[in-house]
């Protein structure tokens, strides 16, 4: 984990000064070192965690003769077998970190070098032989990387406030973005919640010539399909042989470090598994595990990681969330963000990461992606028993499946709740060939909420459809792709890029200044599952079926079986005694009007409801509208109203200055 920002003809603004400032800004992301590069007008800086060749690694690194510089944040696990590679054709690479190998597969493979990667990570590249800027993002959007106009200048930056930094870049919420998140629960990951910040692209290059001005762009990955992938010949035992290979090999990668690793460990199967392929399979050294625990019962899942600790053997960390630590800890989990939220749960997984840091561990490894690749999430099946009952609409029976579905569920056992729920799927259900079809009941869901959005909200919305937007961005070959398909990839378009991996995942871990990994969300794991018959993952209603057929004889009793447990967090309700008085600052009539994006009458007319309205009775769309507004209005006030850029702290004696007045001279800086 680590920070870069970068500047294209400052111009005016002193490159030095600003390119300090800028690193000042993402300090939290890379504690260990800071460096700034200055060549060709450019800017080139970055804030260090030391994973790899803790003493060494320095950045930037440079191509042969020094005319082209490379600065990235994140880690290339294949990049042993690279340096290789890279050696065969000629290539001299010094014994740095795995940053080294990057300027030198630009050199031998241009554009599309970052296909021979494995990894996570955010790349910036200064051509000086082309005059160009080269930035590219890993296939999956784990890092991220901003970039805007600043007058004559592009900038760029891991984080949005390093951005602001310049004084020509203006602060002002994006509504486009807001009306995806209000829709979709997440913004489309080539935005920002910022007008005029945009993001690179998942699995994209970007080229942008010697005045910052936007070039090409190349796409050289996307999220795959059985048909455009090797298909897997053998019967569902051999192919639980294969995944566990592929996995293991993932995790393998992901263990690489020269400081500690450790884990998550949820309470769920995904990040059981990785447990047992880190400490049983691979025999990994290190044993401490982490995890979150709620005083709520509705949310802990104590019992169930404990269970895992014990039979592998682990050093166990918990820490407690409760209604307390969310409210306290929310607008600086918002901070991080930069972003509105529609939960609350990143505020525990920052708890959990600042434990993370205090116990001296810099590396974990999650169970992220499982759900999206293995198709775990409920949305899976949902789709599946709509399309299902909608060739027999009359049947009285089919909608019936929808109790088994959610057997979990003690709510839906009761008929009358179970009657809603079949009334609200059953909308629209004939309509399989739309492309958001497996999605819908979740886009309907949260337009309840837009009742609270102001009229020039509610404008951006009806003129700058969020659907649309989604579908205009959708593959060339995505009506080819069959349902669950489809679904996949518009889980992990949304929800997975923007919020699982960014919001509650990148930003919170990185707060503190700790790296995470993701073994489930290796491109060749990724890509094996999409060649595997369909019902080797969800056979019948049974999710995950690849995965816990594999492992099931390595879990403890009762993990292989348990039905996927969404983390959440108390939300709603933490807010409402409000003793630092949050609500009555960010809710108030003034501040909701200067931020433009709710209604004020609506806003609090729904506060007065909740008031009055028993905690327990407060709806998924009570919570869900709730986290949405006040999260927007706590990023108004920090980011818009507030911002103030940080100082440098003390000094800039942890940076490391180098200077270069011709691309030739780069290599000797």
């Amino acid at each position: 984990m680590c920070g870069i920002i970068g500047c294209v003809q400052p111009g005016s603004v002193d490159g030095e000064a600003l390119g300090l400032e800028m690193l000042e800004q993402i300090r939290h992301r890379g504690p260990d070192a800071g460096y700034l590069h200055l060549q060709d007008d450019v800017v080139l800086g970055v804030r260090r965690l030391a994973i790899i060749n803790v003493a060494g690694g320095t950045q930037p690194t440079f191509a042969a003769d020094g005319a082209v510089a490379a600065i990235f944040n994140g880690e290339i696990y294949n990049h042993r077998a690279l340096r290789r590679e890279l050696t065969s054709y000629g290539y001299r690479l010094r014994a740095g970190s795995d940053a080294e190998v990057i300027a030198h597969a630009y050199d031998q493979w241009g554009l599309d070098f970052p296909s021979h990667f494995n990894g996570d990570f955010a790349i910036a590249i200064w051509d000086g032989r082309r005059r160009r800027l080269i930035l590219a993002r890993d296939r999956l959007g784990i890092k991220p990387l901003f970039y805007t106009r600043a007058g004559t200048s592009l900038l760029f930056a891991s984080e949005v406030k390093s951005l602001f930094v310049h004084p020509a870049v203006k602060r002002q919420l994006n509504p486009r973005f807001l009306a995806q998140i209000f829709t979709f629960w997440t913004g489309l990951d080539t935005g920002s919640a910022f007008e005029g910040v945009e993001q690179v692209e998942a699995g994209t290059v970007l080229e942008f010539n010697q005045r910052g001005e936007r070039g090409g762009a190349h796409k050289y990955w996307d999220i795959p399909h059985h048909d455009s992938v090797p298909h897997f010949a053998g019967d569902f035992e051999a192919c639980q042989e294969a995944f566990r290979a592929e996995l293991r090999q993932a995790v393998a990668l992901r263990l690489q470090a020269d400081v500690e690793v450790g884990t998550y460990t949820s309470g769920g199967i995904d990040s059981a598994v990785i447990n047992v392929l880190a400490y049983k399979d691979l025999g990994h050294k290190h044993t401490q595990t982490f995890s979150v625990t709620f005083a709520d019962k509705l949310f802990d899942e104590s019992e169930h990681q404990r269970r895992v600790a014990r039979a592998l053997g682990l050093s166990s960390n918990e820490v407690q969330c409760g209604a307390d630590d969310i409210y306290a800890n929310f607008p600086q989990v918002i901070w991080h963000t930069e972003a509105p939220l529609f939960r609350t749960a990143p505020a525990p997984m920052y708890l959990l990461a600042r434990c993370v840091k205090a116990r001296g561990v810099k590396v974990v490894l999650t169970g992220e992606g499982s759900d999206e690749i293995a198709w775990g999430y409920d949305i899976f099946r949902e789709a599946k028993l709509r399309r299902f009952w909608s060739r027999q609409p009359e049947s009285r029976v089919r909608p019936q499946l929808f109790k088994k579905l959610y057997a979990y569920l003690p709510q839906f056992q009761n008929p009358r709740h179970l009657q809603l729920l079949v009334d609200f799927f059953r909308k629209d259900m004939d309509r399989t060939s739309a492309p958001l079809y497996s999605h819908q009941t979740r886009i309907a869901n949260s337009a309840a909420s837009h009742v609270l959005l102001s009229e020039a909200m509610k404008a951006t919305l009806q003129d700058h459809p969020p659907e649309e937007a989604l579908i205009d961005s959708l593959p060339a070959d995505f009506a080819q792709r069959s349902l669950l398909e489809k679904c996949q990839y518009l889980e992990m378009r949304t929800l997975l890029h923007g919020y699982l991996l960014n919001s509650q995942g990148d930003r919170m871990l990185s707060a503190h200044g700790v790296e995470g990994r993701f073994p489930y969300l290796d491109h060749h794991v990724i890509e094996f599952l999409a060649g595997v018959p369909e019902s080797y993952r969800l056979r019948g209603l049974h999710d995950k079926a690849i995965l816990r057929e594999t492992f099931r004889r390595d879990l403890p009793q009762g993990i292989c079986e348990r039905p996927k447990f969404a983390f959440r967090a108390p939300e709603l309700s933490v807010f409402l005694k409000d003793p630092d008085g949050m609500l009555a600052s960010h809710l108030s009539d003034a501040a909701v009007a200067e931020a433009g994006i709710f209604d004020p009458t609506a806003v609090q007319q729904f506060r007065r409801r909740l008031q009055r309205t028993p905690a327990e009775r407060f709806s998924t769309r009570d919570n869900l509208a709730f986290v949405q507004m006040l999260s927007t209005q706590i990023l108004h006030h920090q980011h818009v109203r507030c911002f103030t850029a940080f100082t440098i702290r003390g000094s800039s004696n942890d940076v490391a200055i180098t200077r270069s007045k011709s691309a030739a001279h780069a290599i000797a800086a």
